[in-house]
């Protein structure tokens, strides 16, 4: 029972039509709370007064949140428990269930006029709420056209550098001066490099950064062929010598064919499912060993065979995520432009921004959480986002100019005003199956959105 105080009367029981108003009310408070909450984060609340659940994931899906019915049972997981069918529950969404059924009805809000998924073709009647301030502030990208001689590039870096350091700091709250190490997932790449040079500002002096650079081959002389490994190992060379008061240490992980096969079939398959396809496969292996966050630390001068076997003991492991989505990092993005125009490569991207959750960001932080380390993608940080999206295409990206200047311009003029060397801020993008080579152990006629034999065998053999 409720009660209700009243100066003049005493206390009385609510009556049921104030009973419902302030429930009404208490749900409409829990969704204004969920249009306004920041980070990763996934939840269910469950309110028994209301009969209802309450089933929310983060904008962008920086959180593993899965679902399946399974003996008409609705099971909610960060991770696939039994053999039902699986989904991800869509991104930036706040569905509330009732409880008394559960598959009929459910309300749905998001930031999207229209959302096609299992999860909402799964229930009898859906009522859709949309976000319309929600959408604008963290998918809508800035359409205003500038010209050239508009734009003032040394100030747009500085802009970049203060409020991607406070992105960075954010991820670093509840870390910062409890940490001895921190991981950054390193490819060499612009991206990576980037976090790695203005983490350098933020950490306590005695902290040590990972720099975790991933290698497949089959024979011990492949790993050094990988770009990645040649990209990272430039990098790092970078970094040490700009920043010699950081501790920087380059970790080689060599992976073999076999290690390769035995860690897919016992542990990695069934941390990627549901996803499925051969892309997932090739970067959800990719980010399992850099997460492990075990191998060789490298020495300058020292052979392969003298070098030491470390593991890190990093909490948190940054990763580049987002930035090809919001700088324009894509190929597609280019192909876009040139066929379709500037508009066209505008709505690629704001597509791309939509999907990360469900197509990379749940995979990702299944792999990374399985060895007790938390996944942070500071490119996908909520407030840093805001101001990226508000930044006109022509400061992020010039796809009149070529490859490894025009795409992801202002993190390249970032790079460049600290110094980094040409060979290293005007490389182009390389995709991280090829980066690492892990595609050559792999059949040479697949395509990345192939359906992955190998990993759906495996993951049914683990669960």
């Amino acid at each position: 029972m409720l009660l209700k105080e009243n100066e003049s009367a005493g206390t009385r029981a609510l009556t049921q039509n104030e009973v419902f108003e302030q429930f009404q009310k208490f749900e409409a408070a829990i969704e204004d709370l969920f249009t306004k909450l920041h980070g990763s984060w996934a939840f269910v609340y469950c309110i028994y007064d209301l009969k209802k659940v309450f089933i929310g994931r983060d904008i962008y899906g920086k959180k593993s949140f899965l679902w399946s019915r399974y003996e008409n049972q609705l099971i909610i997981s960060p991770l696939i428990t039994n053999k039902g069918l699986w989904n991800e529950i869509p991104s930036g969404t706040l569905s509330v269930v009732n409880l008394c059924n559960i598959w009929e009805d459910m309300k749905v809000v998001s930031p999207y006029s229209e959302l096609s998924s299992p999860w909402t073709c799964a229930f009898g009647n859906v009522v859709f709420s949309v976000s319309e301030s929600l959408h604008k502030k963290m998918f809508t990208l800035n359409r205003k056209l500038l010209h050239e001689t508009e734009i003032d590039d040394l100030l747009e870096v500085d802009a970049f550098i203060k409020n991607f350091s406070h992105a960075l700091q954010r991820c670093l709250v509840n870390f910062n001066n409890n940490t001895d190490s921190i991981a950054v997932l390193f490819s060499g790449g612009i991206d990576s490099l980037l976090i790695a040079v203005l983490l350098e500002p933020l950490v306590q002096q005695n902290c040590v950064i990972d720099l975790i650079n991933v290698a497949f081959g089959k024979k011990p002389e492949d790993f050094f062929k990988a770009p990645d490994r040649i990209r990272a190992t430039k990098a790092y060379f970078f970094l040490r010598d700009k920043f010699p008061k950081i501790r920087y240490r380059l970790l080689l992980v060599n992976v073999t064919e076999e290690e390769l096969s035995i860690c897919r079939s016992k542990y990695i398959a069934a941390l990627i499912a549901p996803s499925c396809s051969v892309l997932d496969d090739s970067i959800g292996c990719v980010q399992w060993f850099a997460a492990r966050g075990e191998g060789l630390l490298f020495e300058e001068g020292k052979e392969t065979n003298k070098l030491i076997n470390i593991r890190s003991t990093a909490k948190i492991a940054f990763v580049g995520s987002g930035a090809d989505e919001i700088f324009g990092g894509y190929m597609r993005h280019r192909n876009c432009y040139i066929r379709d125009g500037r508009n066209a490569a505008l709505d690629e991207m704001e597509k791309e921004l939509r999907i990360i959750g469900e197509r990379n960001l749940g995979r990702d932080d299944r792999v990374t959480a399985f060895h007790e380390r938390k996944m942070r993608a500071p490119y996908l940080d909520d407030l840093f986002v805001c101001w990226a999206l508000n930044l006109p295409l022509e400061v992020k990206a010039d796809f009149t100019k070529p490859r490894g200047i025009g795409e992801k311009k202002i993190i390249r003029h970032v790079l460049k005003n600290f110094g980094a060397p040409k060979e290293i801020y005007m490389t182009p993008k390389q995709a991280m199956q090829f980066g690492t080579r892990i595609a050559h152990l792999e059949k040479a006629n697949e395509k990345g959105n192939d359906i992955c034999t190998r990993l759906i065998s495996s993951a049914k053999n683990a669960i």
